[in-house]
């Protein structure tokens, strides 16, 4: 199933373009990236969130160039904008993406 084109944001990387969206979870926070057209694998990063002292939002404020970062992480590990299999589950935590 595509992602919402009404609730998620359009982002071109390397000449393709996604639409991601951000879900707001306590302790950790939710990261959909898939392609514009909507038929190949879905990215999902889970995002740590320690807010350091004085921080009034309850998450990370996410840019496109961390979600550009995302995609090239996704990428490198294996997952594909095109194939139409599991969704790639990757997390951020420390300055850094795992799988």
């Amino acid at each position: 199933m595509a992602l919402s084109k009404k609730k998620s944001r359009p982002i071109t990387v390397d000449g393709i373009e996604y639409r991601w969206i951000f879900f707001e979870n306590s302790g950790w926070n939710d990261l959909t990236i898939q392609s514009a057209s909507g038929k190949g694998d879905k990215l999902t990063v889970q995002i740590k969130w320690d807010p350091d002292p004085g921080d009034t939002l309850p998450y990370k404020i996410i840019t496109p160039s961390f979600v550009e970062q995302a995609i090239k992480f996704g990428k490198v590990n294996g997952w594909s904008e095109d194939t139409q299999r599991k969704p790639f589950h990757c997390r951020y935590s420390d300055g850094s993406f795992s799988n």
